[in-house]
């Protein structure tokens, strides 16, 4: 489970601790209320408090990922292919917007094109009746 979905789980629980335990408690909506920020609060304070404590066991010296120049450069160079890969598909998403768009586009001139002359024969009878 990542840290933040820890953090959020925990702090949905807390929600609905603070509000068991206030339904069970007060009559009152107000002090209800007031007992699920809190609960929820401090059930936000302990998961976050617990999260540090994981990420400090799990790499207990945070600058040793800022000295190894090798694990910098090979995380660098994956989000670079990364970044190249997404900036691709933006960019053939974008050309096939505008093909398409291209191609509605020479319909309607098509379309246009050809009622054109059989609205001005229509307008040329009109206009001319003998």
């Amino acid at each position: 489970m990542r840290l933040s979905n820890f953090i959020n789980l925990s702090v949905v629980a807390g929600f609905f601790i603070g509000l068991t335990i206030g339904l069970v408690k007060f009559d009152e909506p107000e002090l209800i209320l007031f007992l699920l920020i809190i609960v929820t609060i401090c059930m936000y304070l302990i998961s976050l408090t617990m999260a540090a404590v994981y990420t400090y066991i799990q790499d207990p010296k945070p600058s040793s990922m800022l000295t190894n120049k090798d694990y910098i450069e090979q995380q660098l160079d994956y989000f670079d292919g990364e970044f190249d890969h997404t900036e691709k598909e933006a960019r053939a998403i974008a050309r096939f917007i505008s093909s398409f768009e291209l191609s509605e586009e020479q319909e309607t001139i098509a379309q246009t094109a050809q009622n054109t002359p059989a609205n001005n024969a229509t307008n040329a009878l009109e206009l001319n009746p003998a």
